[in-house]
């Protein structure tokens, strides 16, 4: 996916050629490859912050329309409203990004600790999606004198 987030990027007629901001530019089309757009909580626009139109789009079900209204609510409350309206593709993901909006860092930033806090702050554990099962094969039983096979990867 890297590839082709560079590739897109390199693409375009105003790419940047500055490499301090050509990086930022693929990361952020990166998101956009693997589909994490909604993640982008606070995004400059024009003179100050706002919503990323991916996440106002989500948050709209939370009746939370701006970034105070999300600092006012707090990221737990906000997922809660959510996650009660059934929005599609709602992960614990979006909870540590709208930490992460909130305390000016990026979603991979919120630690350990501050992320078990807004887990029992939330009460109930969250639903597992997809995306965060393992993909390891299952073991299946074995029978006296079979050898099992290594999964090869």
């Amino acid at each position: 996916m890297a590839g082709r987030a560079r590739a897109h990027v390199l693409s375009r007629q105003e790419r940047p050629v500055d490499p301090d901001l050509l990086r930022p530019a693929i990361w952020q089309e990166a998101e956009t490859v693997r589909g994490e757009t909604h993640l982008r909580i606070r995004v400059w626009r024009d003179r100050g912050y706002e919503l990323g139109a991916a996440a106002a789009a989500m948050l709209a079900h939370a009746d939370v329309t701006t970034l105070d209204d999300l600092a006012a609510i707090g990221p737990v409350e906000a997922y809660r409203r959510m996650r009660a309206a059934d929005v599609k593709g709602l992960d614990l993901e979006m909870l540590w990004a709208m930490e992460g909006a909130l305390t000016y860092r990026d979603r991979r930033g919120v630690g350990t600790d501050r992320r078990r806090e807004l887990r029992a702050e939330l009460g109930e554990e969250p639903v597992v999606t997809a995306a965060a099962r393992t993909s390891r094969p299952r073991r299946g039983p074995t029978r006296p004198g079979f050898r099992a096979v290594p999964a090869v990867r």
